[in-house]
């Protein structure tokens, strides 16, 4: 059964956009000292890798639209499978730097939200 694919983007755009609340302001040294953020902020990221990996394989064309989708799967298997490998400061950056254009590219890629 394929699922609208507005549902993926929506996930993908919304577990980023929380990755990156769940940082707020802290920096590496914050983020490692804190367990419960690693735990948070990775739940985020392995949510968005999901999402993208569920839209490229039903939607492939929409896929194609989000800059670097192989790699945010990729970087989502590497948390599940290689998880004692992946480095804070991998995680951290990419939060900081990759996850805003994320966002941003993805919900340009969502239907416009009418009045509530």
């Amino acid at each position: 059964m394929q699922h609208d694919p507005n549902k993926y983007l929506f996930d993908i755009a919304s577990a980023a956009r929380e990755a990156v609340a769940f940082l707020g302001n802290a920096t590496l040294d914050d983020y490692r000292a804190n367990d419960m953020m690693r735990a948070a902020v990775e739940r985020k990221l392995l949510i968005v890798g999901e999402a993208a990996s569920r839209l490229a394989r039903q939607f492939p064309e929409i896929a194609a639209k989000i800059t670097d989708c192989r790699r945010i799967v990729d970087f989502r298997n590497r948390l599940v499978h290689g998880y004692d490998a992946v480095l804070d400061s991998t995680i951290w950056q990419a939060v900081r730097i990759n996850a805003p254009a994320l966002i941003q590219e993805v919900e340009q890629l969502l239907p416009p939200r009418g009045p509530s």
